[in-house]
């Protein structure tokens, strides 16, 4: 996301102080982890972060030729019309397919191991 961001400026060097250095532990009941680096994400419950997710994501409805796509925070909604079933099963299929490949081209699949995929069809 910083690298797309190159153009505009000091931002992308306010974003990076924002998202390095950062580190973690668990603390369990006084028995605390060494601290280890957070390489990936924003951090929780800040109010940036669904604008950085937004911004980082938002790429993903150029990757759809036959689809409409609707981005709502960290929903994605792929909506087609075909006349018949067969067809729209298999266009949304290809649209899964085509989610996980843009996952794993952006290294993001880690950020997305709890999505569901659901399917709704109006006859």
């Amino acid at each position: 996301m910083l690298i797309s961001m190159s153009g505009l400026g000091e931002c992308p060097k306010l974003l990076a102080s924002y998202l390095d250095n950062r580190a973690m532990f668990v603390d369990n009941t006084g028995t605390s982890s060494e601290c280890a680096e957070i390489t990936r994400g924003v951090p929780q419950g800040s109010v940036i972060a669904p604008l950085l997710f937004s911004l980082y994501y938002s790429d993903v409805v150029t990757h759809f030729a036959e689809q409409d796509t609707i981005l709502y925070a960290d929903d994605t909604a792929v909506v087609c019309s075909t006349p018949n079933l067969a067809l729209t099963m298999s266009s949304l299929q290809n649209s899964a397919q085509v989610v996980d490949m843009y996952l794993i081209e952006n290294d993001a699949t880690q950020c997305f191991e709890d999505a569901l995929y659901a399917i709704w069809c109006i006859v």
